[in-house]
């Protein structure tokens, strides 16, 4: 026997075919998967009510669990444990945290000064005092007795300045040092004192030679020659690049002052009243 429609025993869904079906044969439902021998017909009238009545699938109903069937992990209850220490977790490091932040508020209250307290009027340093330095004076063409490059200084005695009094560009070089400085600027310039000397200008040639004997050698060429000779003896500083000379001659003793500038010497020509830049020969 031949059917076009027939139900399917466990899902009650519709099942149709152009072929038909025949009874006891074999067919798998599309909806649950379900295979079923085709059953034999009860009556034609139910056959027709249910081509009529649209399909209407059935609530399958789910099985209760039997006490022997394993526990799903939802419903387990290590899954409850394990939520229970992570939220236990998370309210220690909540409570540590907050314990911290006060901690470091109450570090930063402690270490700023309060807002209303006066501050320090900042109390200015002075500045350092450095020894003068010598000041070389600019020649002046409109007098006489000097030469360019040349500057006025101490004279008289033999041959002029050099044996002169008293040189009186010695105020030029400040306050007088200190004992200890003194005794530096006397062993570092009379050191470099030693040695000879030599200035050319105006046609004519100085030179002066201080030799480590004590001894010293001064001539002129050209305009106004001369020469002199003796012993020399370092008095003492002059500011903070210079010395006081004592010259011992055959005419008598003077005193003069000399003053570094890098690698030239303000020092007395033989000529009077003029005083001038030597370079080292």
């Amino acid at each position: 026997m031949s059917l076009t429609k027939i139900r399917c025993p466990e899902c009650d869904a519709a099942l149709k075919s152009d072929d038909g079906f025949t009874v006891g044969e074999e067919v798998t439902c599309p909806k649950c998967d379900t295979t079923f021998a085709v059953p034999k017909p009860k009556a034609k009238a139910v056959l027709a009510e249910a081509a009529d009545e649209p399909d209407q699938p059935k609530t399958k109903k789910k099985k209760a669990a039997s006490a022997d069937e394993p526990r799903s992990y939802k419903d387990s209850p290590l899954r409850y444990a394990i939520l229970g220490v992570l939220v236990l977790v998370m309210i220690v490091l909540g409570v540590l945290l907050y314990l911290k932040k006060g901690t470091v508020e109450a570090e930063a209250a402690n270490n700023d000064p309060p807002q209303n307290a006066p501050q320090q009027p900042v109390q200015p340093q002075p500045l350092p005092k450095f020894p003068p330095f010598p000041v070389p004076k600019q020649p002046n063409p409109k007098q006489p007795g000097k030469q360019a490059g040349k500057q006025p200084s101490g004279g008289g005695g033999l041959g002029g300045a050099l044996v002169g009094g008293i040189d009186p560009l010695a105020p030029v070089f400040g306050s007088a040092p200190s004992a200890a400085q003194g005794k530096q600027i006397v062993a570092k310039y009379g050191a470099a004192l030693v040695g000879s000397w030599v200035c050319e200008a105006d046609g004519s040639t100085d030179e002066v030679a201080y030799l480590g004997d004590g001894t010293f050698v001064a001539s002129r060429t050209g305009t106004g020659a001369a020469k002199a000779g003796g012993k020399y003896t370092v008095v003492g500083p002059a500011g903070a690049t210079g010395l006081k000379l004592k010259l011992e001659t055959d005419t008598g003793t003077r005193t003069i002052t000399v003053s570094f500038d890098g690698d030239a010497l303000e020092h007395p020509t033989l000529e009077k009243g003029v005083t001038a830049t030597f370079k080292r020969k």
